[in-house]
């Protein structure tokens, strides 16, 4: 099945002179599939192409950048990904989608990699923002996981230790 998902996003690349908006559709949807099924390698394959003919709507390409910022982090390539996810973070903020959890994913993304202070702290502030919101469980334990990885490497273990804690409530109810 994925060998036939690839083959079909190489055949939309090769056809994208001729209909980019159709083909980016294809990259796209073909590269979320294995990006969202841990398969980042695959993932690459399928929208680096893409990407570096930078063929489809500005949207599209936005979206598709998102998802190749993930797969580089995750094959080990977290230099390369690094404009990609600074470019997700500035697009966060002046959006409508600004305190959400995708906006809380890419700022730690964003301070994951540089583990600067500066997007360390922005990271928990939006984080903090974003976990006021409603969410299922699982989300709010990829916030508390987040800011207790986040103040660790902030050198504020108590806060850790809280954003741990709270995990925790959120799981035994």
């Amino acid at each position: 099945m994925d060998e036939k998902l690839k083959s079909i996003a190489f055949e939309a690349h090769k056809g994208a002179a001729a209909d980019p908006s159709g083909a980016a559709a294809v990259a796209y949807a073909v590269g979320r599939h294995f990006v969202f099924k841990n398969n980042h390698l695959a993932g690459l394959e399928v929208l680096e192409p893409w990407l570096s003919g930078a063929y489809g709507d500005a949207r599209m390409i936005e979206l598709g950048e998102s998802l190749l910022a993930i797969a580089l982090v995750n094959t080990g390539r977290g230099q390369d990904a690094l404009p990609y996810v600074r470019r997700d973070v500035e697009r966060f903020a002046t959006s409508p989608s600004m305190f959400s959890a995708d906006h809380a994913a890419a700022v730690a993304r964003l301070a994951l990699l540089t583990k600067e202070e500066t997007d360390l702290l922005n990271a928990v502030d939006v984080i903090q923002r974003a976990a006021k919101g409603s969410y299922e469980v699982d989300v709010m334990l990829f916030f508390y996981n987040r800011l207790s990885v986040l103040n660790l490497l902030l050198n504020d273990p108590e806060a850790a230790y809280q954003a741990a804690e709270a995990g925790y409530q959120t799981v035994s109810g």
